[in-house]
């Protein structure tokens, strides 16, 4: 087991390893969108990504503009780098306890679990630029948001998907033997999230042109809280309110989006699957802990800094929908994410503890790797969203914690 766990884990690497370069066809099949965005990676003629001290220099500037702004550090990474967060509320509230007796629904947008994805922490500076003096700035009479703009500052400096000990953070969200997971849920209990975004990318060749001899076509890929645990009244508002939100926002600027899927790295393995149902994945772990949750991955990994602003903008319109949404009723969204919390807590009915998912047919949207043309692939589907439990155990009653026992750090 722990050569295989050592195998993929490798094998994720390759995707920036082994750099992918896009033809022009397809590069142009991906322009810019037209939206301003001033980040430091985005600066004209830059060819690197954003480092650890610009993105701090960046915060800094951003808070020496808007003093109302409050900018803290959820702690250290393995190897001591800083974890830096934000918090925007209308009235410069820097009190959590304060934060919560406001009574607005409280939104999270994570960047950076895996250090080789930078759009989705690029786009969290420039989210945080338009909510501190931009267009955003209206809605936070409605909602407050957190901003979390590199939760893996180890692995970003690296370039890696792991950390900076070569763990997956965004596999840690419920045993939490990081601390960078620590942290995060630290402020998790201080800030309790309605509403959660965990910002990614995802490869566009790689497994899919081994395995298909295509590339993604999709700019975005979304799925939100599929363990069969979460409350469906939060799985409805994902669904049914903040998808479609999505959706329109992308189309509105041209960009296409689908379901997130993956595939393993065998290549005589051509099953494909939606994002799984473990608990400690991130996406679900948000899902359990009461917070509508949602992953939003952009066609980035394993082609460097190609089409780097539209992945951006993808990250940023996503934000700025979903925002939008939730402060069209916020007290709609407070007392159903209350509620939903409310009801789990009391729940007393059996725990599913194995599941099955469906397989059927489904036609993915990808794209010729030399003319860009469309190649709809049919793939087996493994859909997450339909689970049959094949095995329940009752709830505990509680707990014995042995007098000699130790708190794991």
């Amino acid at each position: 087991m722990l050569l295989a766990f050592a195998g993929a884990a490798f094998a994720q690497e390759l995707d920036r390893e082994a750099e992918y370069r896009q033809s022009a066809a397809v590069l142009a099949r991906y322009p810019d969108v037209p939206i301003v965005l001033d980040t430091p990676a985005l600066a004209p003629g830059r060819s690197a990504f954003t480092s650890q001290a610009e993105m701090e220099a960046y915060l800094a500037a951003l808070k020496a503009r808007v003093p109302g702004l409050v900018l803290g550090s959820l702690g250290r990474s393995a190897q001591g780098r800083d974890i830096p967060y934000l918090i925007f509320t209308k009235e410069g509230v820097t009190d959590p306890a304060a934060v919560v007796a406001l009574g607005r629904p409280i939104l999270w947008f994570i960047g950076f679990q895996h250090g080789n994805e930078p759009a989705g922490g690029e786009a969290m500076l420039a989210l945080a630029a338009r909510l501190a003096d931009g267009k955003l700035a209206p809605y936070l009479d409605r909602v407050t948001v957190v901003v979390v703009p590199r939760a893996n500052p180890d692995g970003a400096a690296a370039f890696t998907r792991t950390t900076g000990s070569g763990a997956d953070l965004n596999r840690d969200h419920l045993l939490l033997t990081l601390p960078e997971s620590t942290a995060l849920h630290a402020k998790f209990v201080a800030l309790p999230p309605d509403v959660v975004v965990d910002a990614h990318e995802f490869s566009v060749a790689n497994r899919w042109l081994q395995k298909f001899a295509v590339l993604e076509a999709s700019d975005a890929m979304l799925l939100y809280a599929t363990h069969p645990m979460v409350h469906p009244a939060l799985t409805a508002l994902a669904d049914g309110l903040f998808k479609p939100a999505l959706e329109a926002a992308w189309q509105a600027h041209g960009l296409t989006s689908f379901w997130y899927h993956t595939t393993s790295y065998r290549p005589d393995d051509k099953l494909v699957s939606m994002g799984g149902n473990a608990p400690g994945i991130a996406r679900n772990a948000f899902g359990l802990m009461g917070a509508v949750s949602f992953l939003i991955e952009t066609r980035g990994v394993g082609v460097g800094m190609q089409a780097f602003q539209r992945r951006v903008a993808t990250h940023v319109l996503a934000a700025e929908a979903l925002i939008a949404t939730a402060a069209e009723d916020p007290r709609r969204l407070h007392d159903t994410v209350r509620e939903a919390r409310r009801a789990s807590a009391a729940a007393r009915d059996d725990l599913v503890v194995a599941q099955r998912l469906a397989v059927a047919p489904v036609e993915l949207p990808m794209i010729d790797p030399q003319t860009a043309r469309d190649r709809p692939t049919s793939v087996a589907f493994q859909e997450s969203r339909a689970i049959t439990a094949t095995e329940n155990r009752a709830r505990s009653a509680g707990y014995v914690l042995l007098g000699d026992a130790r708190r794991r750090r």
